[in-house]
């Protein structure tokens, strides 16, 4: 049987008792600070650095090249936003910043949202975020009247109020928060071992994007198989030139601890 909160009144629809623009600002910006600080500690163990332009660097009085700090790619940070909405609410109706600013994800009569629906209102959230800063959902809030962005329409939901869930509990809540701390942690362990084991062509492909590697007559490039030691790791590379040219060598990385990580130290190259 599915679970419902008790409203004070069974049945009654929400729509006309939204939650305040402030409330859903504030729940929106603290859920944006938290996702970006996840996009940014994601980008630095499966990110690549990439090349950026930048204006008069060193005095130099043109544009160049130069490279970025590593970051997901923008798919990637799509996928990051779609995972962190959606796991909080199917687990807890409720964001971080939902549960910090009180409002939460209810359907109209008041009953606990499934999984499904908590699934399409999420999937339909880049949708919302365009073109920048939730302009289409935030103008569909203020427009529908219901308080309903995109994703809320699609699946049926509202954001309500806390006064509205006072006495709200969910099924086997314990367990809800066993699976996100579960889930939290094999984030945690296995971004650890890729930082260590998985990151260093990572970072070579970001050294090659900053066109380090034979200047700018580089071309492509392939790795060998790595030979580890303690705390480094060495890899073989083949080059290839823009002019048709192969070159062999190799590219040193040092492990400078978990903060650092992997940094390149090195190599050489025979053309």
């Amino acid at each position: 049987m599915a679970a419902r909160w008790d409203m004070g009144g069974s049945g009654t629809d929400l729509r006309t008792r939204q939650p305040d623009a402030l409330s859903r600002g504030c729940a929106l910006l603290v859920d944006l600070v938290l996702l970006s600080v996840l996009d940014l500690l994601l980008g630095q163990v499966y990110g690549v650095a990439t090349p950026a332009w930048s204006p008069f660097p060193l005095g130099a009085p043109f544009f160049t090249w130069v490279s970025s700090g590593p970051a997901l790619d923008w798919g990637w940070q799509v996928l990051v936003m779609v995972a962190y909405f959606g796991v909080f609410e199917m687990l807890l109706t409720a964001t971080p910043g939902k549960l910090l600013c009180r409002i939460r994800v209810s359907r109209p009569d008041g009953s606990r949202p499934g999984w499904a629906a908590l699934l399409v209102r999420n999937l339909l959230r880049p949708v919302d975020a365009l073109p920048f800063a939730f302009l289409i959902g935030g103008l569909l809030v203020l427009l529908t009247g219901s308080g309903q962005r995109l994703g809320d329409l699609a699946a049926g939901t509202v954001v309500i109020g806390a006064q509205d869930t006072a006495s709200a509990r969910l099924p086997r809540l314990r367990l809800r928060v066993a699976v996100l701390a579960g889930l939290a942690a094999l984030l945690v362990a296995g971004s650890a071992g890729f930082d260590y084991f998985g990151r260093p062509p990572l970072v070579i492909q970001g050294w090659a994007h900053g066109q380090t590697m034979l200047g700018t007559s580089l071309a492509a490039y392939r790795l060998g198989a790595p030979a580890w030691g303690e705390g480094s790791v060495t890899y073989p590379v083949t080059y290839s030139l823009t002019s048709g040219d192969t070159c062999q060598g190799h590219v040193d990385l040092d492990w400078a601890g978990p903060l650092s990580g992997w940094e390149v130290q090195g190599g050489d190259a025979t053309c």
